[in-house]
């Protein structure tokens, strides 16, 4: 069930809809052939849920409305008569709002299950991904560098000389800094790098399919982004950074690993008069 669910999202609003489509006109095929003695109705659920997950309330209505209409197609043409002829409409009707009181409900779950899916996966500071969906993403990115024999960057960012700006103005300063730092970083990346704050003033940036020579020119660009706002904004903050790029004979088997010696890598840096970068590649 989980697979059919992960596969489901992977696809587009439009795939979904289709899917949903072509579920009600089956759903209404067998509701017409068993006849109107037995209740069918409750299966129309499943393409009006499925669209509301994955598409959103919006298309929830438009398929909601068109199971109303199937039911009471299938309902009136598979022979049941009703003493009144309104009683038909009026079932169907029932059953419509039955179905947009669903739809409406399970919109708002779904509204606040992605809130907080957003909230765990996010650091509450500075709006990027945090530690845990760090590793988690990244975690992925190694498997798939591992299967297909791509290379791995990975880059580990501390802050020089960080606290001077929570003494000399306090944190609400350095909280201000760290977003400005984070979403410069987020800028200054790919679309398909992940950036992640660890903790403190601490951030890891890993690049996907990323060999020696590309992840220079990335990192200095990025260096050299976060010393002009720095700058120009009057704070004496500059980065060690220290980064490791792997060829894929040499992966290791866990991003703990990669994240480790960058992170070994950032404090030698310190260690030799911090604001540089210190990139090696493990063959």
């Amino acid at each position: 069930m989980s697979n059919i669910i992960d596969h489901l999202g992977k696809q587009s609003k439009f795939t979904i809809v289709r899917i949903a489509l072509g579920l009600v006109i089956l759903i209404g095929f067998i509701d017409y052939a068993i006849g109107p003695e037995i209740a069918f109705s409750i299966f129309y659920l499943l393409p009006i849920v499925m669209t509301v997950w994955f598409t959103g309330i919006l298309w929830g209505v438009v398929i909601s409305f068109l199971c109303s209409t199937v039911w009471f197609l299938a309902d009136s043409l598979g022979g049941h008569v009703y003493s009144q002829p309104a009683i038909g409409y009026w079932a169907a009707n029932m059953r419509l709002g039955y179905f947009l009181i669903i739809t409406y409900l399970l919109g708002t779950v779904k509204k606040l299950f992605d809130a907080q899916e957003h909230s765990s996966n996010t650091d509450y500071l500075t709006g990027i991904t945090n530690s845990r969906s760090f590793y988690q993403a990244s975690t992925m990115e190694l498997a798939r560098a591992r299967r297909y024999s791509h290379p791995l960057t990975v880059a580990y960012i501390d802050l020089d000389d960080f606290k001077k700006i929570n003494d000399l103005f306090g944190h609400s300063a350095g909280d201000n800094v760290l977003k400005l730092i984070a979403q410069m970083i987020k800028t200054s990346l790919r679309s398909v790098d992940l950036v992640g704050r660890l903790g403190g003033d601490e951030f890891a940036v890993l690049l996907p399919e990323t060999d020696y020579d590309s992840a220079q020119v990335i990192l200095h660009k990025l260096r050299k982004n976060l010393l002009e706002i720095m700058e120009q904004n009057r704070w004496s903050v500059t980065f060690s950074i220290g980064a490791l790029t792997y060829i894929t004979s040499v992966l290791p088997d866990n991003i703990d690993d990669l994240i480790i010696k960058a992170d070994h890598l950032m404090y030698s840096v310190k260690n030799n008069g911090k604001n540089a970068i210190k990139h090696e590649t493990v063959k």
